[in-house]
């Protein structure tokens, strides 16, 4: 082949390549995601490093593998992608590369928009509330339950809609006391007359997003 004829090929890939259709895909690249089973049950948390037409690479962050051999696996993916403002669901089949990266094909989106981004654990745990620029009192309550983006508490003491408050939780009995700054998003007055709030995690630490991760895999194992 002559000169001419490699770079005119090598210009025509490059143009094919540049010239390639968006896909929905494309609103994962670099969002954090969580990889459970069709059942619901969270495997591990990983960051989508690529995405090729229905396919992509992803790098686990925390958490385990899949189980049941080394083949692929029908799995689940959400995760929020802030270019897109949404939620992205998306189905597919997944098998690990290395140790810590893993590849998923024939994916689907199955949904977008305004829904739960991070699976949910239900839970009944001690927990302290500071609320934010009123007192530096600590108020007792309940945590409901907990995900990456956020978690329901009990109180007996009224807070509104839009304050910031600081929760205080040992989520695992193994693990420190953490500090997690949150925005009261909804406030539900219950029938026995306490107030459930409904709040979203700000400022959260790669720590904290661990040890969450962590409680929920294995309070998982304990209920399996």
């Amino acid at each position: 082949m002559g000169l001419f004829g490699f770079f005119g090929k090598k210009a025509e890939t490059h143009k094919k390549s540049a010239e390639r259709e968006p896909s929905e895909l494309d609103d994962c690249l670099g969002i954090k995601v969580e990889v459970s089973g069709a059942d619901g049950y969270l495997f591990f948390t990983a960051r989508v490093l690529e995405v090729e037409g229905n396919s992509a690479r992803l790098h686990r962050l925390s958490g385990s593998d899949l189980g049941g051999g080394s083949g692929p696996r029908q799995v689940r993916i959400r995760g929020y992608s802030s270019r897109k403002r949404s939620v992205i669901c998306l189905e597919g089949l997944m098998k690990p590369v290395s140790e810590d990266v893993w590849e998923a094909e024939d994916l689907v989106v199955t949904k977008t928009g305004n829904d739960r981004a991070y699976f949910r654990l239900d839970t009944d745990l001690d927990v302290s509330v500071v609320i934010s620029g009123r007192t530096e009192n600590e108020n007792d309550g309940r945590l409901r339950n907990i995900s990456l983006g956020g978690a329901c508490v009990v109180l007996n003491h009224k807070v509104e809609s839009g304050d910031t408050i600081l929760l205080k939780v040992r989520l695992d009995e193994d693990a420190p006391e953490s500090s997690i700054f949150c925005r009261v998003l909804r406030v539900t007055e219950t029938e026995e007359g306490v107030y459930e709030y409904g709040c979203q995690f700000i400022r959260l630490t790669e720590d904290d997003q661990d040890r969450i991760t962590q409680m929920i895999l294995k309070a998982q194992k304990r209920r399996a």
